[in-house]
């Protein structure tokens, strides 16, 4: 099972002991805007052995045998393209500092009141003849609905 949080972690918790999935996306540039391009995915270490790759690019092979048509890669190096965007990675220690910082907790109720504002803000947009100018399609109000 693969769960793309990407856009769930900026504002909430992730509890893995709840949901299982085998993959989990994450995006830190959704996290804290900065740096685009890196990102990760978690794997759990059972479905990693199922994964297989028909190709390889240079620096993720252990080596690699024309004669057998067999290759032997390093484990997850395996499964990327190219050079990492390296600069970038001291970014992502920085804001996973920042963020815990403020609390996740904190981000989520500021969202929450965002919303909410939004939502109270569109819906109180009229026409000339008092006529709402805007639909909105699931709940009206914070209850039961994701950030926005």
């Amino acid at each position: 099972m693969l769960l793309d949080a990407a856009a769930f972690v900026p504002t909430s918790r992730l509890d893995l002991t709840a949901v299982q999935p085998d993959f989990v996306t994450l995006s830190f540039y959704k996290m804290f805007g900065h740096p685009t391009g890196v990102g990760a995915l978690l794997i759990r270490r059972s479905a990693l052995a199922n994964l297989k790759r028909p190709w390889f690019a240079g620096g993720t092979v252990n080596f690699a045998s024309v004669r057998d048509k067999r290759t032997c890669c390093h484990n997850e190096a395996a499964f990327e393209d190219g050079t990492l965007n390296y600069l970038s990675i001291p970014a992502v220690e920085i804001g996973l500092l920042h963020l815990q910082s403020i609390g996740i907790d904190t981000i989520a109720e500021r969202v929450r009141c965002l919303t909410g504002w939004l939502l109270e803000e569109l819906l109180a947009l009229r026409h000339g003849n008092d006529r709402a100018m805007v639909r909105i399609y699931g709940p009206a109000t914070t209850q039961a609905r994701g950030g926005t």
